[in-house]
């Protein structure tokens, strides 16, 4: 979906297709990773805070 978007992007700008093979690998080189990394990280920390959640959740429960 993001490589439709930036295909997208680089149409309306009228960008010339040549551009197209040195773009795209760049952006997949170097903009996905950091994408992938940040929803990783994010979905560590929910984890961590859920455990956390349930870890007080059941200390509040037994009083």
């Amino acid at each position: 979906m993001i490589l439709t978007g930036l295909f997208f992007l680089l149409q309306h700008m009228n960008v010339p297709e040549a551009t197209y093979s040195w773009l795209v690998p760049i952006y997949l080189i170097v903009v996905v990773p950091v994408i992938v990394e940040a929803l990783v990280d994010s979905f560590a920390a929910f984890e961590a805070a859920w455990v956390n959640f349930k870890v007080a959740w059941r200390s509040w429960r037994k009083g």
